[in-house]
């Protein structure tokens, strides 16, 4: 039954797998192509940022001869040593001419003073050279740093052109500063074209001095994709570099950014590029689900495989455990005619037990005796006479323990509501062929156990006043002298004699004598410690063993003694009292050298007039 439903399990468990392996190859699948579209999208603008970089290095190469022949151009000096505007003005626009012949993507020709005021704009006329190009960034840090600045140049937030400036020398001294501007349309249109990009150039614009990023008006663009999104910093920051596709017009876009900086300008400007990958999703389609399928066909196959070879083993395990069912019920029958408790154990698991088991716990079947996951030391009661280890944690545990005692001492005691306490020898036994199953058998022997605890309780006690005898006071001395010996420690000995005993026998009866021997037992029993061994002697004389006591604690307890016993009132014949010798142990001492000195000093009480207490 057990594996029938594990088989079950298992096949529920091989679908549940083949499907998410299938979802798990799809979904991997799925970020493979994201990852492929991406890394080729981010190929492609690497490509394209590499074309903006060379072009730029290109035309500052460009440029950087033309200033050179600028500091060499006799024209030139003589125009502005004229000082005169007009003749500066016309040169220039002669320059730009000449210059833009052969670079058509220059836009830009301005030339200022040592004081940043323009004496050319290439842009509009002017009318004075007092105006100063105050924002124009560029030109604020070549005035500082006074030599070749790049950087970009924004007018009123509307336009936007790549400056190169370089101030002019003559005679080591500088004369002017000339400015040359490549436009951000002729700039990326170079750029788009190498990638097949959309892009769109937005510049920065920050209402604080904090330098934060966020994306104002386009001032450059050859796509209206941008304006359609409503692309803002926010779809900037969730979207590009992200690897997230936007679908816009049944077409799907990864978006890149990067920052348009100077080493002086941080966050001018940042362009906005649109990758159409619509192609590589179409194409990657059909591939993607026709691995998916394989990959699902393979596991499905080898999955398949697993559960046969599994079926095959639970199979062979079904056929083991209809065998063993078998014979548990044979073994069940043979069980049942027997008298005495049995159980069988099947890997430390309770698989069977007789009814004579279940009627003297008073259970009505298996599934009582182990409801709650109780293993069987349950079931024993606790005693200093027999087995039961409660504490094992499994049934493996208490076997194992029990195993491991005498055969004499694997007794256990069973509280019934019906039978009582009973007391049980327990045996344990493997099933020959099958050495995981044992069989534990509980034989009742509360009659023989009974009669023997009975038969050690009266070979050691007195059998009138049920004190222990003077046999087990022997042993007592012995262990006693044996402690003190070893461990140094202090113990006494006191004996006892009831004063004119033989008058009370004498006047009213041997009867009402035993009658004062077991009161005065009983007084004694009653106020000495458990750990004490107190004895009759024989007659009226007692002894008492006092562990751990000096000589005079041992007094303080017989003078104590000596008062409780005097302050009693007996029976028909009233007062009764005791006179008692005590003595300490000596290292040199024996049983008998010990007692020597207890005697002598119990005559010593009697001496003295008896009702007292005499040390050694």
């Amino acid at each position: 039954m057990i594996y029938q439903k594990l088989r079950i399990r298992v096949l529920i468990l091989v679908i549940f797998l083949t499907l998410a392996l299938f979802f798990f190859i799809s979904y991997n699948n799925y970020k493979d192509k994201e990852e492929v579209l991406y890394n080729v999208s981010i190929e492609k603008l690497l490509i394209l940022t590499k074309v903006m970089h060379t072009y730029e290095k290109k035309q500052l190469h460009i440029y950087q001869s033309r200033f050179k022949n600028l500091e060499n151009s006799s024209s030139f000096r003589s125009a502005m040593k004229s000082n005169k505007l007009s003749k500066i003005r016309s040169y220039a626009r002669r320059l730009q001419k000449s210059y833009q012949d052969f670079t058509p993507g220059l836009t830009t020709l301005n030339i200022y003073n040592t004081k940043g005021q323009y004496l050319f704009d290439s842009s509009k006329k002017i009318s004075s050279k007092k105006i100063t190009a105050l924002e124009n960034e560029v030109l604020q840090e070549a005035l500082k740093v006074k030599k070749l600045t790049i950087g970009y140049v924004s007018k009123n937030r509307s336009s936007y052109y790549y400056s190169i400036i370089k101030p002019i020398y003559r005679y080591k001294k500088i004369i002017a500063y000339v400015e040359f501007g490549l436009t951000a349309e002729n700039l990326f249109k170079v750029i788009s074209k190498a990638g097949q990009y959309r892009y769109a150039l937005y510049l920065n614009i920050s209402e604080d001095k904090s330098q934060k990023r966020k994306a104002g008006k386009i001032i450059a663009s050859n796509s209206k994709i941008f304006t359609a999104l409503n692309v803002d910093q926010k779809f900037i920051y969730e979207n590009a570099n992200n690897n997230k596709i936007i679908t816009y017009n049944n077409k799907s876009y990864l978006f890149h950014q990067y920052d348009i900086e100077s080493p002086f300008q941080r966050n001018f400007a940042q362009v906005l590029m649109a990758k159409d990958v619509t192609k590589y999703i179409r194409d990657n389609q059909e591939t993607s689900i026709r691995t998916s399928l394989i990959s699902f066909g393979v596991l499905l196959f080898v999955y398949i495989g697993i559960y046969i070879l599994f079926t095959k083993l639970i199979n062979i395990l079904l056929k083991e455990e209809e065998e063993i069912k078998i014979k548990q019920d044979q073994m069940q029958v043979i069980m049942d005619n027997s008298n005495d408790l049995i159980t069988l154990f099947h890997n430390g698991e309770l698989v069977l037990a007789n009814n004579t088991m279940l009627t003297f716990t008073g259970l009505k079947d298996l599934d009582s005796l182990l409801e709650g996951n109780r293993n069987i030391g349950h079931f024993f009661e606790e005693s200093e006479d027999t087995f039961s280890a409660k504490e094992s944690r499994t049934n493996r545990e208490w076997i194992h323990k029990l195993s491991s005692l005498k055969e004499e001492k694997r007794v256990v005691t069973i509280k019934s509501k019906r039978f009582g306490l009973n007391y049980f020898n327990v045996k344990t036994k493997v099933v020959p062929g099958q050495p995981n199953s044992i069989i534990v058998i509980f034989s009742n022997i509360s009659s023989i156990f009974k009669k023997s605890k009975k038969d050690e309780y009266m070979a050691y006690h007195d059998q009138l006043t049920n004190v222990y005898n003077r046999q087990y006071f022997h042993q007592a001395v012995e262990k006693g002298i044996y402690e003190a010996s070893k461990n140094h420690r202090k113990s006494s000995m006191i004996m006892f004699d009831l004063d004119f005993f033989k008058k009370v026998n004498d006047t009213y009866g041997h009867q009402v004598g035993d009658e004062v021997l077991i009161k005065f037992a009983e007084i004694i029993n009653k106020n000495v410690r458990s750990k004490d061994t107190f004895a009759r002697w024989g007659g009226e004389e007692f002894v008492l063993l006092l562990c751990e006591t000096d000589k005079n604690g041992a007094l303080k307890v017989a003078n104590n003694l000596v008062r409780i016993v005097a302050d009693t009132e007996f029976e028909t014949v009233g007062t009764v009292t005791c006179s008692i010798g005590l003595s300490e142990f000596q290292k040199e001492d024996d049983l008998e050298s010990w007692m020597i000195r207890a005697d002598e000093a119990l005559y010593k009480a009697k001496e003295n007039g008896r009702n007292r207490a005499e040390v050694a």
